[in-house]
């Protein structure tokens, strides 16, 4: 006997243009008659009341940050035990991470990286596969989204220094690092890293010179500068400062780990054969 497919809870405002990626994933892959709505949180609790079903994913669209607050998502996880939930955040969202969010790490997904997951999620649903628990740590979160990209970029272990004035960007950047299985180097260590991850602050001359004394301090070691808003003559400047690479800082964390993967790829191949 072929089991029932699974039931899907759509909570949140997904006909909203930014979350039209998961409205139309969710549109094309779930039957329809397994796809509920709940646009607003008082629906949520209407749904848990009076409907006799126990949907197996719930997923979430949050547009800003204080759009849920705790207690609600603390609801949400009381009502639905069994279910696998997904919070898809939009831009507003970025920095809830570091700020604080009431959605644990291992729920929270960029909607730009829900598509592919909601099939993944999908496909171990209807084959009654393990899914990962909302309490998994975010290096588990971070290798569920980006496994294709770290099984391989990283041949050897790689050592980051992460050089930033702001220590929530630093603590989130060293977070996204270990969980992308990058060495965190100390600043004050013996041990020269294997790349520098550079934070600029607002790129003027100030900036300029930073950079150059950062490069010329450690010369040989790959610097990858985040610049915001970067332009493309400030990539040349970055460059002509020391710079070995340049990207934005709203770049996708797994663009910017592999790029370090790549910078790191000649120490490597060097290392090995001395």
């Amino acid at each position: 006997m072929d089991r029932p497919l699974p039931s899907v809870l759509l909570v949140g405002r997904a006909d909203h243009r930014e979350m039209r990626p998961v409205a139309e994933t969710l549109a094309d892959l779930i039957p329809r008659n397994q796809l509920f709505r709940a646009e607003q949180f008082p629906d949520v609790e209407r749904f848990h009341t009076e409907s006799e079903n126990h949907p197996e994913l719930v997923i979430v669209c949050q547009h800003w940050s204080e759009e849920y607050t705790r207690v609600e998502a603390d609801r949400i996880f009381e009502w639905f035990p069994l279910a696998c939930i997904l919070c898809c955040y939009g831009s507003w969202c970025d920095s809830d991470g570091r700020s604080g969010t009431p959605w644990p790490p291992a729920v929270r997904v960029p909607v730009g990286s829900c598509p592919s997951l909601i099939h993944q999620l999908w496909d171990d649903l209807k084959a009654s596969r393990p899914r990962l628990p909302s309490t998994a740590s975010i290096e588990d979160a971070f290798r569920r989204l980006h496994s294709d990209i770290l099984d391989q970029q990283l041949t050897a272990p790689v050592s980051v220094q992460v050089i930033s004035t702001d220590t929530a960007v630093r603590d989130w950047l060293h977070d996204a690092l270990a969980a992308g299985g990058f060495e965190i180097a100390d600043q004050a260590g013996s041990e020269p890293p294997d790349v520098i991850l550079w934070d600029a602050p607002v790129w003027n001359d100030l900036a300029k010179a930073d950079l150059r004394e950062i490069h010329n301090a450690q010369a040989g070691i790959p610097l990858l500068a985040l610049i915001g808003g970067v332009r493309p003559h400030q990539i040349d400047q970055a460059r002509d400062c020391g710079a070995a690479d340049v990207l934005p800082k709203i770049a996708p964390i797994a663009t910017i780990l592999s790029r370090l993967a790549d910078l790191a790829q000649p120490r490597e191949t060097h290392s090995a054969s001395a």
